[in-house]
């Protein structure tokens, strides 16, 4: 086991008692709030922003399954980890190259992106 990191069990374990305790965090606004209807249905131009966007519909759906359903919460929360890492590979490539991506779409992915990190890191 690397050195000062914890074993998966206790980060899994700590992870569930912390969404028990209902403690008020502040999180990083929402974009998908802030804006309206018309902009939330954003036109899927390319391939690309597709797998992106599929990505992330398919993580919030895992969060609140993990959420509501605690009887698979340690099998749902490895998929959960395989999802956030293709997510983080295929939204770094799409950032990175000049696609032709809407400024919404562009800034979810962001967000996302940042939520995704700042956990990986706690």
């Amino acid at each position: 086991m690397v050195r000062g990191r914890e074993s998966v069990i206790k980060v899994l374990e700590r992870l569930k008692a912390q969404e028990s305790e209902r403690v008020i965090r502040k999180e990083v606004p929402r974009i998908a709030q802030t804006v309206s209807k018309e902009e939330r249905n954003v036109k899927i131009i390319n391939l690309p922003q597709q797998e992106v966007e599929s990505l992330m519909r398919k993580i919030g759906e895992l969060e609140n399954k993990m959420r509501s359903d605690s009887g698979s919460y340690f099998s749902l929360y490895y998929e959960l980890r395989k999802l956030e890492e293709e997510f983080i590979v295929k939204a770094e490539r799409l950032l990175a190259k000049d696609f032709d991506v809407p400024d919404i779409t562009r800034d979810r992915v962001k967000v996302k992106l940042e939520k995704i990190r700042k956990r990986s890191e706690a």
